[in-house]
């Protein structure tokens, strides 16, 4: 009855209702409105928890208890960060170059270029592959909204639980907003861009956000399409590291987790874990121990020990024969042990340990020690740029390319491995996150497959937009 009535407002068309100086007046004082950071936090955490979008008419307003006890444990168990941890670290997930490796597998995936599909210790799976080369059909779109919705998320909660100071966490909100403005035209290409590589890389832990993404996108009601969109200064919530910063911290392999932003200094909970680390694994409790050793490494490291210790029984089988036999007659104390195992292991050449260059197990351990200096405050931040620059340059004049890389890599970590019963286990394991580091399969599993090996000359493609880490000023792509 309401749509044939006489005097139905139905009558006329929507657009007919107002006039146009009122509709464009209401859409100015909307996005007047909505302009504030809270409100672009709100709208991209409210793709992954809708329930925030209730919450668009008064951003400020205060949070339930229980509201605020559910983000301080979602922040602790999930994230592992802590009221006394600061704002600031906040910034650690922030991952430029995460972006970086995504559009750069892009670009070379459109140009017909994929990294291998199979290396000397295995291939990925096919649903790896799969996933990896689909990357072919995202390259038009910047990838920073895969990472950067995440952070939102966590910003987001981090403002309901309380634990935080609220306007520095406003201003990473702003620098946020700042940098999507510049990363995408429009909120349509920021949604497109986020479908896409939700549809390419969705997470196995969570459920798909693909149909909230494409009801945002079609609906012209959407909380996006009624943002101010305009950048203001150039800034990010975290910083950028170079290129060539970033493929010498890549060096570090998958002897530890990739890692996709500059170390910054973390806080007393986190260094406590981290100096116990440096302490158990390598006998190092300060600055100056720390930097001692680095130097160690890069002059000499366990590569020499392997020179001078093992080397020269190569040339004299029978020798090393002999003295096999001498330390199996005796009893062997710990030291003892650990030579007899890797005279076993000369003997045998295992894993290519006598023809390949270890050079690369040194550099490894080099980077992931660099690292936690640079976490602790052992190192500044021109001293942790010094380290990066000569690990790059080791590398340069050691390997050709990563595959040489990650087969120096395996061979120090087979061979330098104390006696272990998971020592099967460990080099399966070691094997396995090779394949994926250098086949960029899973894709997020580390960056050799976007990256030019130090010392290489540039062969990846430029990506169709500017989502990519500075480069140094000789490299030209």
């Amino acid at each position: 009855l309401l749509m044939h009535a006489a005097h139905s407002p139905w009558k006329h068309s929507l657009g007919a209702l107002l006039d146009e100086p009122t509709r464009q007046a209401s859409r100015t004082r909307i996005k007047a409105w909505r302009n504030t950071p809270h409100h672009w936090l709100l709208a991209l955490a409210g793709v992954r928890e809708p329930d925030v979008m209730l919450r668009q008419l008064n951003p400020s307003a205060p949070i339930a208890e229980q509201r605020r006890a559910d983000a301080a444990v979602y922040l602790q168990d999930s994230l592992g960060l802590h009221a006394d941890e600061g704002h600031q670290v906040l910034a650690r997930y922030w991952l430029p170059a995460q972006a970086h490796h995504l559009n750069q597998l892009a670009a070379d995936a459109a140009h017909g270029v994929l990294p291998p599909s199979q290396t000397r210790f295995g291939q990925p799976t096919p649903d790896e592959l799969k996933q990896r080369n689909a990357v072919k059909g995202v390259s038009r779109h910047a990838a920073t909204i895969h990472m950067a919705e995440k952070f939102a998320f966590y910003l987001h909660m981090a403002l309901d639980s309380g634990l935080f100071e609220r306007e520095p966490l406003m201003q990473h909100a702003s620098a946020l907003r700042s940098c999507l403005c510049r990363f995408y035209a429009t909120p349509k290409r920021l949604l497109e861009a986020w479908f896409a590589w939700e549809s390419c890389l969705p997470e196995p832990e969570h459920d798909s956000l693909i149909n909230e993404i494409a009801w945002h996108l079609e609906d012209h009601g959407s909380l996006f399409h009624w943002l101010d969109w305009r950048p203001g200064a150039w800034c990010e919530p975290g910083e950028r590291p170079t290129l060539t910063h970033f493929t010498a911290m890549s060096l570090v392999g998958p002897l530890n987790s990739a890692v996709w932003s500059e170390p910054q200094l973390e806080s007393p909970r986190e260094c406590a874990d981290i100096r116990e680390w440096v302490e158990s694994h390598y006998h190092l409790s300060s600055a100056d121990d720390m930097q001692e050793f680095l130097t160690f490494m890069l002059e000499a490291g366990d590569r020499q020990e392997y020179q001078i210790n093992y080397a020269p029984y190569t040339l004299n089988p029978e020798r090393l024969a002999a003295e096999i036999a001498i330390l199996e007659s005796g009893d062997c104390g710990e030291e003892e042990r650990h030579h007899l195992l890797r005279l076993r292991r000369v003997s045998t050449n295992e894993d290519g340990c006598n023809d390949v260059d270890m050079a690369a197990w040194d550099i490894a351990q080099l980077v992931d020690l660099a690292i936690a200096a640079r976490q602790l405050g052992w190192l500044d931040k021109s001293a942790f740029a010094n380290v990066l620059d000569r690990a790059y340059q080791l590398a340069a004049d050691h390997y050709s390319g990563w595959q040489e890389y990650a087969a120096g890599m395996y061979a120090g970590f087979s061979f330098f491995m104390g006696d272990t019963p998971e020592r099967e286990s460990f080099l399966a394991g070691f094997r396995q996150a090779l394949v994926a580091w250098l086949c960029g399969a899973p894709v997020l599993a580390g960056p050799w497959a976007s990256l030019d090996f130090p010392g290489n000359k540039p062969r990846h493609f430029a990506p169709l937009h500017i989502d990519t880490l500075p480069g140094d000023q000789r490299i030209l792509h």
